[in-house]
């Protein structure tokens, strides 16, 4: 299985913040610095699916919504979490129907780190048939609709 997350930040100092949060918890960062961007990558031979993808929410362009909406278009299964300083019930609305969890600003290491590990777990259970019992146990209440997923 793939140990990497992919990461899109416009703020060159938060993704200097985050990425070494993710490697010091055992897992492979990919940073991006927009949504297009991404979105490149995304459609390129060199593209690896993650375990899921970490994005903010306000960038420049493209926000974390519409690249959520972009993604499912090709990759319905891949897993969205967005991050927000702005969380409110707008945002909670738009992010139910897109992503897996919504991570609010300001939060501590450890909080991004059980997301993490929830986000690999959900993964791992997937891969191997035993989603059903994993959800039992997340901490985060993780339920991603996988009814299409594909581990090939």
């Amino acid at each position: 299985m793939n140990s990497m997350f992919h990461l899109i930040n416009d703020e060159e100092m938060l993704r200097d913040i985050l990425e070494p949060i993710i490697s010091d918890a055992g897992y492979g960062v990919r940073c991006f610095d927009f949504g297009e961007h991404y979105l490149q990558f995304l459609h390129s031979p060199a593209f690896e699916k993650p375990i899921a993808v970490l994005s903010d929410v306000n960038m420049p362009g493209m926000s974390g919504y519409d690249l959520a909406i972009e993604i499912r278009k090709t990759h319905p299964s891949l897993k969205i979490a967005l991050i927000t300083g702005n969380a409110d019930d707008e945002h909670h609305r738009l992010a139910a129907s897109q992503l897996c969890y919504t991570l609010d600003k300001p939060f501590q290491p450890k909080k991004l780190t059980s997301l993490l590990v929830s986000l690999a777990a959900c993964e791992n259970a997937i891969i191997s048939g035993e989603k059903c019992e994993y959800f039992k146990h997340c901490e985060f209440g993780l339920e991603h609709d996988c009814s299409h997923y594909d581990p090939k």
